[in-house]
């Protein structure tokens, strides 16, 4: 059980926005319109970082170096991979 659980996280990123911090649903319909091979599942943690898990390694990895633009004034958004027992803080 716990390595599907950790399995589930391989593909995923972290991030926390910059300025005011957009809807969970706002965020969800933005990253429909990311060149992904198939759609990302997102979440929001009680702190306020939003955790994307990718399909695949090269998902995640286009997502690490473009950071597509979030085109919304005041919000900034940047990508940093995540691992097990990472502090949301990092």
């Amino acid at each position: 059980m716990l390595s599907s659980s950790k399995e589930s996280f391989s593909h995923a990123v972290i991030r926390r926005f910059f300025g005011k911090r957009p809807s969970l649903e706002w965020v969800e319909e933005k990253a429909k319109y990311w060149a992904l091979s198939r759609p990302c599942m997102v979440s929001l943690t009680i702190k306020g970082y939003f955790i994307f898990r990718f399909n695949s390694a090269e998902d995640k990895a286009y997502i690490l170096s473009a950071s597509p633009p979030a085109n919304r004034e005041e919000t900034k958004i940047c990508f940093l991979p995540w691992s097990p027992g990472q502090e949301e803080t990092e």
